[in-house]
């Protein structure tokens, strides 16, 4: 809703000060830079949260060298064989034996 101001703000400025058009053209770019940026950012975090399937084919448990099944909906990687779940945390997995939860 802010960019959406601005951009009128501008758009208004322009209109009635057309001399001052070089500081116009600059505050909207910066303005559109600015929004591009920030898309880009929450799509990159958006994306990084959730494990890919690279990386979960190279994953293996520590404790057993079993492998892995990822839980989306709680956030963890699951051994079956150690009955073991480690959490992954912005997604990076944290795989240590002494902060894994034991299942039962």
């Amino acid at each position: 809703m802010g960019y959406i101001a601005c951009y009128l703000t501008l758009s208004v400025h322009f209109l009635f000060f057309p001399k001052k058009l070089k500081r116009c053209l600059i505050a909207t770019i910066y303005l559109i830079r600015n929004w591009f940026l920030r898309v880009i950012t929450l799509r990159f975090f958006t994306m990084s949260e959730e494990l890919s399937k690279k990386l979960l084919g190279v994953l293996a448990c520590p404790k057993c060298k079993g492998s892995l099944k990822y839980e989306k909906a709680k956030s963890r990687l699951i051994c079956k064989k150690c009955r073991l779940a480690y959490r992954v945390e912005g997604g990076i997995p944290i795989m240590l034996v002494e902060e894994a939860e034991n299942l039962k």
